[in-house]
């Protein structure tokens, strides 16, 4: 039953870190949000998402900020402080490592013509 409850607990972590992007997602807090210890949070997490606690909180930063310059017009800097990434340069470096492409180009290639 325990199990079931942590596993729970990390299922709607997700969903908690897409709501406060820009918060400090350090393994403390996120082990706070699902009821556990440290040690436990991430023994568990890495079972349950085959990754870190920072490579996941990453990932729903980047996933956020590459839905942002499909869908909007926003400049970067707006996008990244929205997604909890702080700069346009470390939004820039991201989308480089992840997408081999810079954000612009991104957005050339797969956005919409929408506004802000």
């Amino acid at each position: 039953t325990a199990q079931g409850v942590a596993d729970e607990k990390l299922s709607d972590l997700g969903s908690l870190i897409r709501q406060r992007l820009k918060l400090d997602w350090t393994v403390e807090r996120q082990a706070d949000a699902g009821g556990m210890s440290q040690r436990t949070f991430a023994r568990r997490f890495a079972e349950t998402f085959g990754t870190t606690p920072a490579q996941y909180v990453a990932r729903i930063r980047l996933e956020a900020a590459r839905a942002a310059l499909e869908q909007t017009r926003q400049p970067l800097a707006q996008i990244a402080r929205q997604c909890g990434l702080g700069s346009a340069e470390t939004l820039r470096r991201r989308s480089h490592q992840s997408f081999r492409v810079a954000p612009a180009d991104y957005r050339r290639r797969f956005g919409t013509r929408k506004s802000a």
